[in-house]
């Protein structure tokens, strides 16, 4: 399980007008859909996606507050949403890197005395 942060708004009061600021950190696992194409034995089922409230803190302190299970539902979802955002993120930066780091040694390479330039 990867560990994972969120800054997350509940809203309380009779008519929500009080919104609470948490940090959230908790532990989950990237969903993995399940596999259905090709022959039948090559198929899988569907794994991850849960996660686990481990801490819940307001203004850096643990908050002594209570969660309704909609909004502990809500959060878990939200849990599960940030990690997969996090390794698309990583994913990216990866191969932005790894083009930076061609393109360098393109660059500075025996070759970068014959690119032609017109101007």
């Amino acid at each position: 399980m990867a560990k994972v942060y969120l800054e997350y708004t509940i809203y309380r009061g009779e008519d929500e007008e009080e919104e609470i600021e948490l940090e959230i950190h908790g532990y989950c696992t990237p969903y993995i859909p399940a596999k259905l194409s090709g022959h039948p034995d090559t198929w899988a089922p569907p794994e991850g996606g849960d996660s686990e409230i481990e801490e819940i803190l307001l203004d850096g302190e643990p908050w002594d507050g209570h969660l309704t299970k909609s909004e502990e539902r809500d959060i878990e979802e939200a849990l599960i949403e940030k990690l997969q955002q996090d390794e698309e993120d990583a994913e990216m930066d990866a191969a932005a890197d790894k083009y930076d780091s061609m393109m360098d040694d393109y660059m500075d390479g025996p070759e970068a005395d014959y690119i032609y330039d017109p101007f």
